[in-house]
């Protein structure tokens, strides 16, 4: 049997995003970004997830400076759940007719960005690259681990907000080795700093997940199939035939893949069971450990009642995902 890698990974048809995705054809195109532009590929996943929209006109404006109240928009879009540690904070300068109201209030009260003075929000002031700093790296929980950046111009109190971001591979400051804090940003460069803000916390959950897995202390060849079978084939039959004896209902269903190898794709896949079942990853881990063990199938309800059931294909090296078309 051919030896499978190291974590399950899930290259799955529900892929798990912070935001609705839309397809490629039904992504906006703005007219003032070209396919050449450095950006265009985060600008356009950006925009796919909704966290960017444009101007009405049709425009992106990508190298016109972030302003408080775009940044709060585009990081209220981004979580559509945040903390709220102040709430009901005072904002004097932003009436609730303000179509940006709510962006500007979400983010106060979960305290990402600040008011400037006397409650006041400053709507249309730029957003300096120091009040960026601050409001990604709480915004994405990001930290340094101790980790310094070189650069040579960060006031105390923004520097462990700095050295997130330098760690997590978000910024790298000027050739100078200078952050200058106090200056703005253009849209399209805060737009990519949270794109990487977003992938460094994939990448961290991702190894997360996987080292505290079952499979990380394996080995690559202890991956085989179980010893009662003779061979890859009859042990592929027998899960998927225990598989097909757990379904309740006299209904057709459909199945995902979940192949052994990423473990940035491990994460997804668990990511996806936490938010449909009330377990750990532990506990989840555990399951599917069981099913590749055991070659027994394994059934599992939603909380919202649909059947999941898991079986494994020792053939192809994946773990199977079947449920119930509704």
């Amino acid at each position: 049997m051919k030896k499978i890698n190291l974590f399950i990974s899930a290259t799955i048809a529900a892929t798990i995003v912070t935001a609705p995705i839309q397809t490629e054809a039904a992504t906006k195109k703005f007219s003032d970004v070209s396919p050449k532009n450095d950006y265009y590929d985060i600008i356009t996943e950006m925009t796919a997830k909704e966290v960017i929209t444009g101007y009405p006109d049709g425009t992106f404006k990508p190298n016109e400076l972030m302003t408080r109240k775009h940044a709060a928009a585009l990081i209220s879009r981004a979580f559509p759940t945040l903390p709220v540690y102040y709430k009901g904070i005072s904002l004097t300068d932003v009436s609730k007719d303000n179509p940006y109201y709510k962006d500007i209030r979400r983010v106060l009260e979960a305290d990402i960005i600040q008011h400037v003075d006397n409650f006041d929000f400053r709507p249309n002031d730029i957003i300096t690259r120091g009040e960026m700093a601050r409001a990604l790296a709480l915004a994405y929980n990001l930290t340094s681990n101790d980790k310094k950046s070189p650069l040579t111009d960060v006031s105390p109190q923004l520097a462990s907000y700095v050295d997130a971001l330098y760690a997590n591979n978000i910024t790298t400051g000027f050739e100078d080795k200078t952050f200058r804090e106090d200056k703005g940003l253009t849209r399209v460069h805060f737009t990519v700093f949270m794109y990487r803000a977003a992938e460094a916390i994939e990448t961290s959950e991702a190894i997360t997940f996987a080292d505290s897995s079952k499979f990380s202390s394996m080995q690559e060849a202890d991956f085989q199939y179980p010893a009662k079978y003779k061979n890859a084939t009859e042990a592929t039959t027998a899960s998927k035939n225990s598989a097909e004896k757990l379904f309740t209902k006299d209904k057709s269903y459909e199945t995902a893949s979940v192949m052994l190898q990423n473990a940035k794709e491990y994460n997804a896949f668990i990511e996806l069971a936490q938010k449909s079942f009330n377990k750990t990853a532990q506990q989840l881990d555990e399951i599917l450990y069981q099913v590749y063990y055991t070659g027994i199938a394994e059934s599992l309800e939603t909380q919202d009642n649909q059947q999941w059931v898991l079986w494994y294909d020792y053939n192809e090296n994946k773990l199977i995902r079947a449920f119930v078309k509704e």
